[in-house]
């Protein structure tokens, strides 16, 4: 089985290879656009907090200027271009745009898989639009982005990762030369100066890009079903179970426990369409261990809504976890080089369409 991984990993490695190779010869094309682009993305499959830093990004950028969000809308029921609004659902345009909308009301998202075009009918929607996010555009080498940000959990660093399928790179770590600043996140509290030397030394970036570090902050847990929790601020339990369908709930069971030692896990794949079937197996779990709280993830609980099976006995005490972005001391640094550069390429291009009108 080993032998059958390592000869698909060379094979898979020489496509992305030969991929990677034409379009950096300009053998295939790549297409530029007349908007500034910035990329949030990672080598592997899932699991670095695309999403959290991407809103991160997107809060920050949108106090200066006129920002829209572009995902593809993994595992979505739908195809095309489609913009996210309040009747729009997990199903519709993907679970992590639904949540990018909930916790970006300001900021227009839409999906498209084809990001060349999703861009220029966000472009026609808002004439205005000075900076487009793309969320998880790494690979889409079609599109000629701007300004790259690569993420790389402190757990599992790029350059100590395989490709596919035996392990879980989706090219192989030369792809970090695209990136304008590369982003260790998920870091450990314990993390010490000598750690961030260590990674830094091991990483070798290039002397042009920019290492930072990230944590994730866990806030208040929030009601899932607010209707049936009215008067409830904080869960009040014991032993609560943990639902996930997430690539990687390791650190926030890791902090949840600090609180609830037995706390119980029913992890499901990423992206998972949660089914009856499923919530038979969370209440059969919730009662056989003796559990008093369901907690979820905010990814998680907008599938459940779409999905509309969650059960009525467990809404009152079901809770969903925010989570965001922390850069402790390097926001300004990593900010600033993306708003400069959104600054002057959105100065640039309108400087251009000036001197060339139609």
């Amino acid at each position: 089985m080993y032998l059958l991984r390592l000869i698909a990993s060379w094979v898979y490695g020489l496509v992305s290879f030969v991929r990677n190779m034409l379009y950096d010869e300009h053998l295939l094309h790549s297409f530029s656009v007349s908007v500034p682009t910035v990329c949030v993305g990672n080598l592997a499959v899932g699991g670095t907090g695309k999403t959290p830093h991407t809103e991160f990004i997107a809060r920050v950028l949108c106090r200066d200027f006129r920002v829209a969000v572009l995902s593809r809308g993994y595992k979505r029921r739908t195809r095309g271009f489609r913009l996210v609004d309040d009747a729009a659902t997990a199903f519709t345009v993907g679970d992590e745009p639904m949540q990018m909308h909930l916790n970006l009301p300001d900021v227009p998202v839409a999906v498209c898989e084809n990001r060349l075009r999703g861009i220029r009918h966000l472009m026609q929607l808002y004439p205005d639009l000075q900076v487009v996010l793309l969320d998880d555009a790494y690979q889409h080498r079609r599109l000629l982005c701007g300004y790259n940000v690569l993420l790389t959990p402190q757990s599992r660093l790029y350059i100590h990762d395989r490709l596919l399928p035996l392990g879980r790179l989706r090219e192989s770590r030369y792809g970090a030369l695209r990136a304008h600043a590369v982003v260790v996140t998920k870091c450990s509290e314990q993390m010490l100066p000598i750690d961030r030397r260590v990674i830094e030394t091991s990483l070798h970036l290039a002397a042009w890009q920019q290492l930072c570090f990230s944590w994730l902050e866990y806030g208040r847990l929030q009601p899932l079903f607010p209707e049936f929790s009215v008067g409830i601020v904080q869960p009040d339990c014991k032993r609560p179970i943990l639902l996930t369908a997430i690539a990687d709930a390791a650190p926030l069971a890791d902090w949840l426990k600090q609180r609830w030692p037995d706390l119980v896990e029913l992890p499901f794949p990423d992206h998972h369409a949660y089914s009856r079937k499923d919530m038979r197996l969370l209440t059969d779990t919730f009662r056989r261990c003796g559990c008093d709280a369901v907690i979820t993830t905010q990814k998680d609980a907008v599938r459940l809504m779409a999905a509309n099976v969650f059960p009525d006995e467990l809404k009152p005490v079901s809770w969903w976890q925010p989570v965001a972005v922390s850069m402790r001391g390097q926001e300004d640094a990593f900010l600033g080089s993306i708003r400069r550069y959104v600054a002057e390429a959105d100065r640039r291009m309108k400087g251009s369409a000036e001197s060339h009108p139609l």
